[in-house]
């Protein structure tokens, strides 16, 4: 017997446990706050980071969620979610380097080593999707 790995579905949960692993070091971050955060600048974007992009990822995630539950089509709001997170991504790179994501805590480490994994995760979860509706796959 072939054993079928559906991609997609290990899509879904490297993007549920990179959101996970966010969650938790956000949680950390905002707990630890003054001994990690060097300059005032960095615990401001750090709070506005908290507060924006959390709500705003799991505001999506609980949308595509119960789309999924109610099978509903998912491509519009996977392709919302993925130009987000590469947005983010981008602006983190450019605006703010290490000032979120600080690599002296695990789950720092942890978000850093997934993002890129979750990035191209959330890319094919949105093409696969955009290929169902228009009737290109399976």
């Amino acid at each position: 017997m072939k054993n079928k790995v559906d991609m997609y579905l290990v899509c879904e949960l490297i993007v549920f446990f990179f959101a996970l692993s966010v969650v938790f070091h956000t949680i950390t971050v905002a707990q630890l706050g003054g001994s990690l955060l060097v300059s005032s600048d960095a615990v401001v974007v750090t709070e506005e980071l908290i507060v924006y992009r959390a709500a705003l990822t799991g505001f999506l995630l609980f949308v595509y969620v119960s789309f999924r539950v109610f099978k509903k089509n998912t491509t519009l709001i996977l392709k919302v979610i993925a130009l987000i997170s590469w947005v983010a991504f981008v602006e983190d790179l450019i605006a703010m380097d290490n000032v979120f994501f600080t690599p002296k805590l695990i789950t720092g480490q942890i978000t850093q080593t997934l993002r890129p994994i979750y990035l191209i995760a959330i890319l094919y979860m949105a093409f696969r999707a955009s290929d169902r509706e228009v009737g290109y796959a399976a």
